[in-house]
Protein backbone atom coordinates (compact mmCIF):
# COMPACT_ATOMS: atom_id res chain seq x y z
CA UNK A 1 0.00 0.00 0.00
CA UNK A 2 1.12 3.51 -0.81
CA UNK A 3 2.66 5.98 1.54
CA UNK A 4 0.46 8.89 0.81
CA UNK A 5 1.13 11.95 2.83
CA UNK A 6 -0.90 15.04 3.34
CA UNK A 7 0.81 18.42 3.00
CA UNK A 8 -0.57 21.42 4.75
CA UNK A 9 -1.09 24.57 2.75
CA UNK A 10 -2.45 27.32 4.92
CA UNK A 11 -4.81 29.67 3.21
CA UNK A 12 -4.70 32.45 5.79
CA UNK A 13 -7.44 34.99 5.80
CA UNK A 14 -5.67 37.27 8.22
CA UNK A 15 -8.57 38.22 10.46
CA UNK A 16 -11.31 36.22 12.14
CA UNK A 17 -14.59 37.65 10.87
CA UNK A 18 -17.74 37.93 12.93
CA UNK A 19 -21.32 38.51 11.97
CA UNK A 20 -24.43 39.41 13.87
CA UNK A 21 -27.19 36.86 13.93
CA UNK A 22 -30.38 38.57 15.11
CA UNK A 23 -32.97 36.75 17.16
CA UNK A 24 -36.56 36.77 16.03
CA UNK A 25 -38.60 39.58 17.77
CA UNK A 26 -39.76 39.79 21.43
CA UNK A 27 -37.68 39.16 24.49
CA UNK A 28 -34.56 37.07 23.89
CA UNK A 29 -34.84 33.51 25.17
CA UNK A 30 -31.99 31.68 26.87
CA UNK A 31 -31.08 30.06 23.53
CA UNK A 32 -31.34 33.26 21.54
CA UNK A 33 -28.95 36.07 20.95
CA UNK A 34 -29.81 39.37 22.52
CA UNK A 35 -30.32 42.40 20.31
CA UNK A 36 -27.01 43.43 18.84
CA UNK A 37 -25.33 40.29 20.11
CA UNK A 38 -23.54 37.82 17.84
CA UNK A 39 -22.08 34.29 18.13
CA UNK A 40 -18.32 34.30 17.98
CA UNK A 41 -16.91 32.79 14.78
CA UNK A 42 -14.79 29.71 15.44
CA UNK A 43 -11.09 29.59 14.59
CA UNK A 44 -9.64 26.75 12.44
CA UNK A 45 -6.34 25.78 13.98
CA UNK A 46 -5.03 23.09 11.64
CA UNK A 47 -5.64 20.30 9.19
CA UNK A 48 -3.60 17.18 8.72
CA UNK A 49 -3.35 13.52 7.82
CA UNK A 50 -6.17 11.16 8.56
CA UNK A 51 -5.85 7.39 8.85
CA UNK A 52 -4.58 5.41 5.87
CA UNK A 53 -7.04 3.37 3.91
CA UNK A 54 -6.48 -0.04 2.36
CA UNK A 55 -6.40 1.58 -1.08
CA UNK A 56 -3.14 3.27 -0.15
CA UNK A 57 -4.42 6.83 0.03
CA UNK A 58 -5.31 8.47 3.34
CA UNK A 59 -8.81 7.70 4.50
CA UNK A 60 -9.48 11.38 5.20
CA UNK A 61 -8.25 14.60 6.81
CA UNK A 62 -8.47 15.66 10.43
CA UNK A 63 -9.49 19.25 11.19
CA UNK A 64 -8.92 21.06 14.51
CA UNK A 65 -10.52 24.27 15.79
CA UNK A 66 -10.93 26.15 19.04
CA UNK A 67 -13.93 25.08 21.11
CA UNK A 68 -16.50 27.88 21.55
CA UNK A 69 -17.30 27.90 25.27
CA UNK A 70 -20.87 29.22 25.16
CA UNK A 71 -23.92 27.42 26.66
CA UNK A 72 -25.97 28.52 23.64
CA UNK A 73 -23.70 26.62 21.21
CA UNK A 74 -24.94 23.16 20.24
CA UNK A 75 -22.43 22.28 17.55
CA UNK A 76 -20.61 23.12 14.32
CA UNK A 77 -20.96 22.77 10.56
CA UNK A 78 -17.71 21.92 8.78
CA UNK A 79 -17.51 22.75 5.06
CA UNK A 80 -15.16 21.19 2.52
CA UNK A 81 -14.54 21.94 -1.16
CA UNK A 82 -11.82 21.41 -3.78
CA UNK A 83 -11.83 25.17 -4.45
CA UNK A 84 -11.46 28.06 -2.06
CA UNK A 85 -14.70 28.66 -0.14
CA UNK A 86 -15.59 32.36 -0.47
CA UNK A 87 -17.07 34.57 2.22
CA UNK A 88 -20.87 34.51 2.13
CA UNK A 89 -22.98 37.69 2.20
CA UNK A 90 -23.35 39.15 5.67
CA UNK A 91 -26.87 37.83 5.91
CA UNK A 92 -26.18 34.58 3.97
CA UNK A 93 -24.71 31.11 4.58
CA UNK A 94 -22.28 28.75 2.82
CA UNK A 95 -23.79 26.19 0.41
CA UNK A 96 -25.13 23.38 2.69
CA UNK A 97 -24.04 20.86 0.05
CA UNK A 98 -20.43 21.43 1.15
CA UNK A 99 -21.06 20.21 4.69
CA UNK A 100 -19.07 17.12 5.78
CA UNK A 101 -20.28 14.49 8.24
CA UNK A 102 -23.12 13.62 5.87
CA UNK A 103 -24.42 17.16 6.25
CA UNK A 104 -24.95 16.61 9.96
CA UNK A 105 -24.06 18.81 12.93
CA UNK A 106 -20.80 18.13 14.76
CA UNK A 107 -21.64 18.27 18.48
CA UNK A 108 -19.85 20.69 20.78
CA UNK A 109 -18.03 18.75 23.50
CA UNK A 110 -18.68 19.65 27.12
CA UNK A 111 -15.09 20.62 27.82
CA UNK A 112 -11.69 21.19 26.30
CA UNK A 113 -9.96 24.01 24.51
CA UNK A 114 -10.08 22.45 21.03
CA UNK A 115 -12.24 20.17 18.91
CA UNK A 116 -10.74 17.67 16.40
CA UNK A 117 -12.86 16.02 13.74
CA UNK A 118 -11.59 13.28 11.41
CA UNK A 119 -13.17 13.93 8.03
CA UNK A 120 -13.30 10.44 6.53
CA UNK A 121 -13.77 10.30 2.75
CA UNK A 122 -12.10 9.02 -0.43
CA UNK A 123 -9.33 11.49 -1.05
CA UNK A 124 -7.62 12.02 -4.43
CA UNK A 125 -3.83 12.15 -4.56
CA UNK A 126 -2.66 15.56 -5.76
CA UNK A 127 -5.95 17.27 -4.86
CA UNK A 128 -6.15 20.24 -2.44
CA UNK A 129 -9.11 20.40 -0.04
CA UNK A 130 -10.36 23.66 1.53
CA UNK A 131 -12.17 23.93 4.89
CA UNK A 132 -14.30 26.53 6.72
CA UNK A 133 -16.35 26.22 9.88
CA UNK A 134 -19.45 27.78 11.48
CA UNK A 135 -20.79 27.53 15.00
CA UNK A 136 -24.50 26.83 15.54
CA UNK A 137 -26.72 27.84 18.48
CA UNK A 138 -29.71 25.99 19.94
CA UNK A 139 -32.04 27.64 17.44
CA UNK A 140 -29.94 26.43 14.51
CA UNK A 141 -28.51 29.87 13.75
CA UNK A 142 -24.97 29.79 12.24
CA UNK A 143 -22.16 32.18 12.92
CA UNK A 144 -20.18 33.85 10.19
CA UNK A 145 -17.61 31.31 8.79
CA UNK A 146 -14.19 30.80 10.25
CA UNK A 147 -10.89 31.38 8.56
CA UNK A 148 -10.04 28.97 5.69
CA UNK A 149 -7.35 26.27 5.80
CA UNK A 150 -6.40 23.79 3.10
CA UNK A 151 -4.60 20.46 2.77
CA UNK A 152 -3.00 18.90 -0.32
CA UNK A 153 -2.87 15.13 -0.65
CA UNK A 154 0.81 14.51 -1.45
CA UNK A 155 3.02 11.47 -2.01
CA UNK A 156 6.13 10.81 0.01
CA UNK A 157 9.54 11.39 -1.57
CA UNK A 158 12.84 9.60 -0.93
CA UNK A 159 16.06 11.61 -1.12
CA UNK A 160 19.53 10.20 -0.58
CA UNK A 161 20.86 7.12 1.16
CA UNK A 162 23.89 7.56 3.42
CA UNK A 163 26.46 6.24 3.53
CA UNK A 164 26.47 5.38 -0.16
CA UNK A 165 28.31 2.06 0.33
CA UNK A 166 27.78 -0.69 2.90
CA UNK A 167 28.08 -4.38 3.69
CA UNK A 168 25.14 -6.61 4.45
CA UNK A 169 24.16 -6.09 8.08
CA UNK A 170 25.21 -2.40 8.14
CA UNK A 171 22.65 0.33 8.86
CA UNK A 172 22.01 3.10 6.33
CA UNK A 173 19.76 6.19 6.47
CA UNK A 174 17.26 7.23 3.79
CA UNK A 175 16.19 10.88 3.99
CA UNK A 176 13.06 12.31 2.41
CA UNK A 177 9.70 13.87 3.13
CA UNK A 178 6.24 12.78 4.23
CA UNK A 179 7.21 9.35 5.53
CA UNK A 180 4.75 9.91 8.40
CA UNK A 181 4.59 7.36 11.22
CA UNK A 182 5.65 3.75 10.66
CA UNK A 183 3.12 1.04 9.96
CA UNK A 184 4.80 -2.38 9.85
CA UNK A 185 1.95 -3.84 7.80
CA UNK A 186 2.22 -1.33 4.94
CA UNK A 187 5.58 0.45 5.10
CA UNK A 188 8.89 -0.96 3.86
CA UNK A 189 12.33 -0.05 2.57
CA UNK A 190 13.29 -2.37 -0.29
CA UNK A 191 16.70 -3.16 -1.80
CA UNK A 192 17.34 -4.49 -5.33
CA UNK A 193 18.29 -8.14 -5.87
CA UNK A 194 20.23 -9.88 -8.62
CA UNK A 195 17.14 -11.30 -10.30
CA UNK A 196 15.53 -7.87 -10.68
CA UNK A 197 13.30 -8.23 -7.65
CA UNK A 198 13.52 -6.62 -4.23
CA UNK A 199 14.16 -7.65 -0.65
CA UNK A 200 13.01 -5.83 2.49
CA UNK A 201 15.45 -4.38 4.99
CA UNK A 202 14.80 -4.47 8.73
CA UNK A 203 13.57 -1.06 9.97
CA UNK A 204 15.68 0.32 12.82
CA UNK A 205 14.03 3.76 13.10
CA UNK A 206 11.29 5.52 11.12
CA UNK A 207 10.77 9.26 11.25
CA UNK A 208 8.82 11.59 8.99
CA UNK A 209 11.97 12.71 7.15
CA UNK A 210 14.50 9.93 7.80
CA UNK A 211 14.46 6.14 7.97
CA UNK A 212 17.26 3.97 9.37
CA UNK A 213 17.31 0.47 7.85
CA UNK A 214 19.62 -2.57 7.95
CA UNK A 215 21.06 -3.76 4.63
CA UNK A 216 19.77 -7.31 3.99
CA UNK A 217 21.52 -10.26 2.33
CA UNK A 218 21.64 -10.71 -0.70
CA UNK A 219 20.91 -7.12 -1.80
CA UNK A 220 22.86 -5.77 -4.77
CA UNK A 221 23.94 -2.24 -5.61
CA UNK A 222 21.27 0.22 -6.73
CA UNK A 223 18.69 2.76 -5.53
CA UNK A 224 16.55 1.91 -2.51
CA UNK A 225 12.79 2.17 -2.58
CA UNK A 226 10.62 3.54 0.20
CA UNK A 227 7.33 1.68 -0.14
CA UNK A 228 4.37 3.11 1.72
CA UNK A 229 0.90 1.69 1.21
CA UNK A 230 1.97 0.23 -2.12
CA UNK A 231 3.46 3.42 -3.58
CA UNK A 232 7.24 3.44 -3.99
CA UNK A 233 9.67 6.37 -4.15
CA UNK A 234 13.29 5.62 -5.07
CA UNK A 235 16.34 7.29 -3.64
CA UNK A 236 18.20 9.82 -5.80
CA UNK A 237 21.49 7.98 -5.39
CA UNK A 238 22.46 4.31 -5.35
CA UNK A 239 23.81 2.25 -2.48
CA UNK A 240 26.95 0.29 -3.39
CA UNK A 241 27.00 -3.18 -1.83
CA UNK A 242 30.53 -4.20 -0.84
CA UNK A 243 29.80 -7.93 -0.60
CA UNK A 244 30.17 -10.11 -3.68
CA UNK A 245 26.77 -11.46 -4.74
CA UNK A 246 26.03 -14.85 -6.31
CA UNK A 247 22.98 -14.61 -8.52
CA UNK A 248 22.71 -18.17 -9.83
CA UNK A 249 24.61 -21.31 -10.78
CA UNK A 250 24.32 -22.38 -14.41
CA UNK A 251 23.43 -25.16 -14.77
CA UNK A 252 22.03 -26.20 -11.41
CA UNK A 253 21.44 -29.07 -10.94
CA UNK A 254 24.52 -29.84 -13.03
CA UNK A 255 26.43 -32.97 -13.97
CA UNK A 256 29.60 -33.67 -12.03
CA UNK A 257 32.70 -33.53 -14.17
CA UNK A 258 31.21 -30.76 -16.28
CA UNK A 259 31.51 -26.95 -16.29
CA UNK A 260 29.28 -24.79 -14.10
CA UNK A 261 29.23 -20.98 -14.19
CA UNK A 262 28.77 -18.96 -10.99
CA UNK A 263 27.00 -15.79 -12.13
CA UNK A 264 26.82 -12.66 -9.99
CA UNK A 265 28.41 -9.28 -9.29
CA UNK A 266 31.35 -7.97 -7.31
CA UNK A 267 33.72 -10.93 -7.81
CA UNK A 268 36.49 -8.66 -9.06
CA UNK A 269 38.32 -8.80 -12.38
CA UNK A 270 40.48 -11.68 -11.17
CA UNK A 271 41.09 -13.96 -8.21
CA UNK A 272 43.52 -12.00 -6.09
CA UNK A 273 45.47 -13.03 -3.03
CA UNK A 274 43.04 -13.81 -0.23
CA UNK A 275 40.10 -14.33 -2.56
CA UNK A 276 38.54 -17.75 -2.33
CA UNK A 277 35.78 -19.97 -3.65
CA UNK A 278 34.19 -22.07 -0.94
CA UNK A 279 32.51 -25.36 -1.83
CA UNK A 280 30.76 -27.01 1.06
CA UNK A 281 32.43 -24.55 3.42
CA UNK A 282 35.98 -25.45 2.32
CA UNK A 283 38.23 -24.10 -0.42
CA UNK A 284 37.21 -25.48 -3.80
CA UNK A 285 39.51 -28.31 -4.91
CA UNK A 286 38.27 -28.58 -8.48
CA UNK A 287 39.32 -26.57 -11.51
CA UNK A 288 38.59 -22.83 -11.68
CA UNK A 289 38.62 -22.20 -15.43
CA UNK A 290 38.05 -18.43 -15.36
CA UNK A 291 37.30 -15.57 -12.94
CA UNK A 292 35.71 -12.21 -13.80
CA UNK A 293 33.66 -9.62 -11.96
CA UNK A 294 30.37 -11.21 -13.02
CA UNK A 295 31.19 -14.88 -13.68
CA UNK A 296 33.39 -17.64 -12.31
CA UNK A 297 33.57 -20.88 -14.32
CA UNK A 298 34.48 -24.10 -12.55
CA UNK A 299 34.58 -27.83 -13.30
CA UNK A 300 32.69 -29.87 -10.72
CA UNK A 301 34.79 -32.79 -9.38
CA UNK A 302 33.56 -36.32 -10.14
CA UNK A 303 33.12 -37.05 -6.43
CA UNK A 304 31.16 -33.87 -5.66
CA UNK A 305 27.96 -34.02 -3.63
CA UNK A 306 25.33 -31.41 -2.90
CA UNK A 307 27.28 -28.46 -1.47
CA UNK A 308 27.01 -24.76 -0.67
CA UNK A 309 28.89 -22.36 -2.97
CA UNK A 310 30.25 -19.03 -1.67
CA UNK A 311 32.65 -16.43 -3.05
CA UNK A 312 35.08 -14.52 -0.81
CA UNK A 313 36.33 -11.20 -2.22
CA UNK A 314 38.45 -8.71 -0.25
CA UNK A 315 37.63 -10.66 2.94
CA UNK A 316 33.88 -10.19 2.35
CA UNK A 317 31.71 -13.27 1.94
CA UNK A 318 28.96 -13.57 -0.62
CA UNK A 319 25.62 -15.19 -0.06
CA UNK A 320 25.49 -19.00 -0.33
CA UNK A 321 23.77 -20.99 -3.08
CA UNK A 322 23.41 -24.76 -3.05
CA UNK A 323 24.88 -26.75 -5.94
CA UNK A 324 22.87 -29.88 -6.70
CA UNK A 325 24.60 -32.72 -8.61
CA UNK A 326 22.23 -33.75 -11.38
CA UNK A 327 21.01 -37.33 -11.74
CA UNK A 328 23.01 -39.05 -14.46
CA UNK A 329 22.38 -42.41 -16.16
CA UNK A 330 25.68 -44.01 -17.20
CA UNK A 331 24.80 -47.55 -18.35
CA UNK A 332 22.10 -50.22 -18.63
CA UNK A 333 22.38 -53.93 -17.90
CA UNK A 334 20.92 -55.01 -21.24
CA UNK A 335 19.91 -53.28 -24.43
CA UNK A 336 17.13 -54.61 -26.61
CA UNK A 337 14.80 -55.95 -23.94
CA UNK A 338 11.14 -55.85 -24.91
CA UNK A 339 8.09 -54.30 -23.31
CA UNK A 340 7.20 -56.09 -20.09
CA UNK A 341 10.81 -56.90 -19.15
CA UNK A 342 12.85 -55.30 -16.38
CA UNK A 343 16.10 -53.46 -16.97
CA UNK A 344 18.49 -51.87 -14.48
CA UNK A 345 19.97 -48.43 -15.04
CA UNK A 346 23.27 -47.64 -13.35
CA UNK A 347 24.50 -44.12 -12.67
CA UNK A 348 24.94 -41.52 -9.94
CA UNK A 349 22.98 -38.99 -7.94
CA UNK A 350 19.60 -40.58 -8.53
CA UNK A 351 18.77 -39.62 -4.94
CA UNK A 352 17.85 -41.78 -1.98
CA UNK A 353 14.12 -41.18 -2.39
CA UNK A 354 12.32 -42.84 -5.29
CA UNK A 355 11.54 -40.49 -8.15
CA UNK A 356 9.95 -41.15 -11.52
CA UNK A 357 11.02 -42.74 -14.81
CA UNK A 358 9.68 -41.96 -18.24
CA UNK A 359 10.14 -43.14 -21.81
CA UNK A 360 10.62 -40.26 -24.25
CA UNK A 361 9.53 -37.93 -21.41
CA UNK A 362 5.97 -39.14 -21.94
CA UNK A 363 5.29 -42.78 -21.01
CA UNK A 364 5.59 -43.33 -17.26
CA UNK A 365 7.53 -46.49 -16.44
CA UNK A 366 6.92 -48.67 -13.40
CA UNK A 367 9.83 -48.66 -10.94
CA UNK A 368 10.75 -51.91 -9.15
CA UNK A 369 13.63 -50.57 -7.04
CA UNK A 370 15.47 -47.25 -6.61
CA UNK A 371 18.79 -46.39 -4.99
CA UNK A 372 21.18 -43.49 -5.44
CA UNK A 373 23.13 -45.47 -8.07
CA UNK A 374 20.71 -48.09 -9.49
CA UNK A 375 17.14 -48.03 -10.73
CA UNK A 376 15.28 -51.13 -11.92
CA UNK A 377 12.19 -50.50 -14.01
CA UNK A 378 9.66 -52.29 -16.19
CA UNK A 379 9.82 -51.45 -19.89
CA UNK A 380 6.77 -50.24 -21.75
CA UNK A 381 6.60 -48.97 -25.30
CA UNK A 382 6.98 -49.98 -28.90
CA UNK A 383 10.07 -51.54 -30.42
CA UNK A 384 12.76 -49.13 -31.60
CA UNK A 385 15.00 -46.34 -30.32
CA UNK A 386 13.82 -44.38 -27.28
CA UNK A 387 15.13 -42.13 -24.53
CA UNK A 388 14.79 -42.97 -20.84
CA UNK A 389 14.73 -40.13 -18.31
CA UNK A 390 14.81 -40.28 -14.51
CA UNK A 391 13.52 -37.45 -12.35
CA UNK A 392 14.51 -37.03 -8.71
CA UNK A 393 13.00 -34.50 -6.32
CA UNK A 394 16.45 -33.89 -4.87
CA UNK A 395 18.62 -34.09 -7.99
CA UNK A 396 16.44 -32.92 -10.86
CA UNK A 397 16.01 -34.49 -14.28
CA UNK A 398 18.67 -36.84 -15.57
CA UNK A 399 20.25 -36.98 -18.97
CA UNK A 400 18.26 -38.75 -21.69
CA UNK A 401 19.68 -42.25 -21.99
CA UNK A 402 19.32 -43.87 -25.41
CA UNK A 403 17.70 -47.28 -25.24
CA UNK A 404 16.57 -49.65 -27.98
CA UNK A 405 13.43 -51.62 -27.14
CA UNK A 406 13.56 -55.01 -28.89
CA UNK A 407 10.91 -56.56 -31.05
CA UNK A 408 8.34 -58.49 -29.04
CA UNK A 409 9.02 -62.23 -28.89
CA UNK A 410 6.81 -64.22 -31.29
CA UNK A 411 6.67 -67.78 -32.62
CA UNK A 412 4.83 -69.48 -35.47
CA UNK A 413 4.34 -73.19 -36.33
CA UNK A 414 4.66 -74.86 -39.73
CA UNK A 415 4.63 -78.55 -40.75
CA UNK A 416 1.07 -79.33 -39.63
CA UNK A 417 -2.16 -79.15 -41.65
CA UNK A 418 -5.33 -78.18 -39.88
CA UNK A 419 -7.95 -81.00 -39.79
CA UNK A 420 -5.57 -83.63 -41.13
CA UNK A 421 -5.58 -87.17 -39.75
CA UNK A 422 -2.09 -88.23 -38.69
CA UNK A 423 -1.25 -91.96 -38.30
CA UNK A 424 1.80 -93.76 -37.02
CA UNK A 425 4.54 -93.35 -39.56
CA UNK A 426 3.21 -89.94 -40.65
CA UNK A 427 5.10 -88.28 -37.78
CA UNK A 428 5.23 -84.53 -38.62
CA UNK A 429 8.25 -82.34 -37.84
CA UNK A 430 7.55 -78.86 -36.41
CA UNK A 431 8.70 -75.93 -38.50
CA UNK A 432 9.69 -73.05 -36.13
CA UNK A 433 9.90 -69.33 -36.81
CA UNK A 434 10.99 -67.25 -33.81
CA UNK A 435 13.72 -64.90 -32.56
CA UNK A 436 17.30 -66.17 -32.69
CA UNK A 437 17.77 -65.16 -29.05
CA UNK A 438 14.82 -67.22 -27.84
CA UNK A 439 16.07 -69.46 -25.08
CA UNK A 440 13.61 -72.36 -25.42
CA UNK A 441 10.97 -73.52 -27.90
CA UNK A 442 8.48 -76.26 -26.91
CA UNK A 443 6.04 -78.28 -29.03
CA UNK A 444 2.69 -78.57 -27.25
CA UNK A 445 0.00 -81.17 -27.93
CA UNK A 446 -3.23 -80.49 -26.13
CA UNK A 447 -1.36 -78.06 -23.90
CA UNK A 448 1.30 -80.62 -22.89
CA UNK A 449 4.96 -80.44 -23.87
CA UNK A 450 5.81 -83.27 -26.29
CA UNK A 451 9.16 -81.97 -27.61
CA UNK A 452 11.53 -79.06 -27.00
CA UNK A 453 14.70 -77.39 -28.23
CA UNK A 454 16.97 -74.80 -26.62
CA UNK A 455 19.19 -74.18 -29.63
CA UNK A 456 18.37 -71.97 -32.59
CA UNK A 457 17.04 -72.61 -35.21
CA UNK A 458 15.08 -75.06 -33.01
CA UNK A 459 14.81 -77.84 -35.61
CA UNK A 460 13.97 -81.53 -35.28
CA UNK A 461 10.99 -81.43 -32.92
CA UNK A 462 8.89 -84.40 -34.12
CA UNK A 463 5.43 -85.46 -33.05
CA UNK A 464 5.54 -89.31 -32.71
CA UNK A 465 1.95 -90.27 -33.47
CA UNK A 466 2.22 -93.78 -32.01
CA UNK A 467 2.83 -92.29 -28.58
CA UNK A 468 -0.60 -90.66 -28.27
CA UNK A 469 -4.11 -92.06 -28.08
CA UNK A 470 -6.70 -91.49 -30.73
CA UNK A 471 -8.24 -88.05 -30.56
CA UNK A 472 -8.62 -84.46 -31.74
CA UNK A 473 -5.79 -82.22 -30.56
CA UNK A 474 -4.51 -78.64 -30.78
CA UNK A 475 -0.85 -78.48 -31.62
CA UNK A 476 1.17 -75.27 -30.99
CA UNK A 477 4.60 -73.90 -30.14
CA UNK A 478 5.68 -72.01 -27.03
CA UNK A 479 8.80 -69.81 -27.14
CA UNK A 480 10.53 -68.41 -24.05
CA UNK A 481 13.06 -65.57 -23.77
CA UNK A 482 14.08 -64.58 -20.26
CA UNK A 483 10.81 -63.77 -18.46
CA UNK A 484 8.66 -63.64 -21.60
CA UNK A 485 6.77 -66.64 -23.02
CA UNK A 486 4.50 -66.62 -26.08
CA UNK A 487 2.60 -69.31 -27.98
CA UNK A 488 1.79 -69.71 -31.64
CA UNK A 489 -1.70 -69.94 -33.05
CA UNK A 490 -3.06 -73.47 -32.39
CA UNK A 491 -3.61 -75.90 -35.29
CA UNK A 492 -6.35 -78.56 -34.85
CA UNK A 493 -5.37 -82.07 -36.00
CA UNK A 494 -6.60 -85.69 -35.57
CA UNK A 495 -4.33 -88.49 -34.33
CA UNK A 496 -5.24 -92.11 -35.25
CA UNK A 497 -2.75 -94.34 -33.53
CA UNK A 498 -4.67 -97.57 -32.59
CA UNK A 499 -7.26 -99.36 -34.78
CA UNK A 500 -10.29 -100.53 -32.83
CA UNK A 501 -9.78 -98.11 -29.93
CA UNK A 502 -13.25 -96.61 -30.37
CA UNK A 503 -13.40 -94.93 -26.97
CA UNK A 504 -9.80 -93.61 -27.31
CA UNK A 505 -8.47 -94.91 -24.02
CA UNK A 506 -5.34 -96.56 -25.38
CA UNK A 507 -6.56 -100.18 -25.46
CA UNK A 508 -9.00 -102.31 -27.53
CA UNK A 509 -11.47 -104.15 -25.31
CA UNK A 510 -15.15 -104.73 -24.57
CA UNK A 511 -15.52 -101.03 -23.80
CA UNK A 512 -14.79 -100.24 -27.43
CA UNK A 513 -17.43 -102.79 -28.50
CA UNK A 514 -19.97 -101.17 -26.19
CA UNK A 515 -19.04 -97.71 -27.51
CA UNK A 516 -19.44 -98.77 -31.16
CA UNK A 517 -22.83 -100.58 -30.93
CA UNK A 518 -24.92 -97.37 -30.46
CA UNK A 519 -23.18 -95.85 -33.47
CA UNK A 520 -24.27 -98.87 -35.58
CA UNK A 521 -27.87 -98.61 -34.36
CA UNK A 522 -27.97 -94.84 -34.89
CA UNK A 523 -25.76 -94.11 -37.88
CA UNK A 524 -24.12 -90.65 -38.03
CA UNK A 525 -23.55 -88.50 -41.11
CA UNK A 526 -20.11 -89.22 -42.58
CA UNK A 527 -18.72 -85.81 -41.58
CA UNK A 528 -19.47 -86.51 -37.92
CA UNK A 529 -17.71 -89.88 -37.84
CA UNK A 530 -14.29 -90.03 -36.19
CA UNK A 531 -11.74 -92.12 -38.13
CA UNK A 532 -11.26 -94.64 -35.28
CA UNK A 533 -15.02 -95.39 -35.28
CA UNK A 534 -15.00 -96.29 -38.99
CA UNK A 535 -12.41 -99.03 -38.66
CA UNK A 536 -12.80 -100.26 -42.22
CA UNK A 537 -12.75 -96.68 -43.49
CA UNK A 538 -15.77 -97.03 -45.77
CA UNK A 539 -17.45 -93.86 -44.58
CA UNK A 540 -20.08 -95.54 -42.39
CA UNK A 541 -20.18 -97.34 -39.04
CA UNK A 542 -21.44 -100.93 -39.50
CA UNK A 543 -21.06 -104.48 -38.14
CA UNK A 544 -17.95 -104.66 -40.31
CA UNK A 545 -16.29 -102.06 -38.09
CA UNK A 546 -17.30 -104.09 -35.06
CA UNK A 547 -15.53 -107.11 -36.48
CA UNK A 548 -12.30 -105.15 -36.68
CA UNK A 549 -12.69 -104.24 -33.02
CA UNK A 550 -12.84 -107.93 -32.34
CA UNK A 551 -9.88 -108.59 -34.63
CA UNK A 552 -7.73 -106.07 -32.70
CA UNK A 553 -9.11 -107.07 -29.31
CA UNK A 554 -6.43 -106.87 -26.66
CA UNK A 555 -4.12 -104.44 -28.51
CA UNK A 556 -2.84 -101.48 -26.50
CA UNK A 557 -0.98 -98.29 -27.30
CA UNK A 558 2.68 -99.15 -27.42
CA UNK A 559 3.70 -96.29 -25.10
CA UNK A 560 1.30 -97.30 -22.31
Amino acid sequence: MNGILLKLTTMAMGLILAASLSSCGGSPAASELATGESLQSPQLLGVGTGDRAVSGAPAGIFVTWNRVDDPRVTGYYLYRDTASIPDPPVDGVIDPGLRVNGGGLIANPDSGATVTFNDIFSVVVGETYFYRLTVVNLDGDESYPSNELSWTISLHTAGNVTPDSAYWGNDVVVDGTNFLSYNAATDFVVFPTYDGGTIEGAIVDWQDTAITVTVPEPAVSGPLGVLIDGVVSFTDNSLTILNPVIGDLDPNPGFVGQAVTINGVGFGASQDVGDDLLFGGASFTGTISSWSDSAIEIVIPEDAVASSVQVVKNAANSNELQFIPRAEILSVDNDGFQEGEEITLTGRHFGAVEGTAALDDATVLTISSWTDTEVTLLLAGSAGAHGIILTSDANGTSNTFDYNIGEPLSVSLDGFTAGQVYRPGDDPVAGVTTADDAELVELLLGGNVVASSDTAPFEGMTLVIADYINGAYDVELRATRRSISVTSDPIGILLYSLVGDVNADGSVDELDRDALLPLIVNPLPPLEIMPWWDTDEDGTVTEADLSLVGYNFGNILSSD
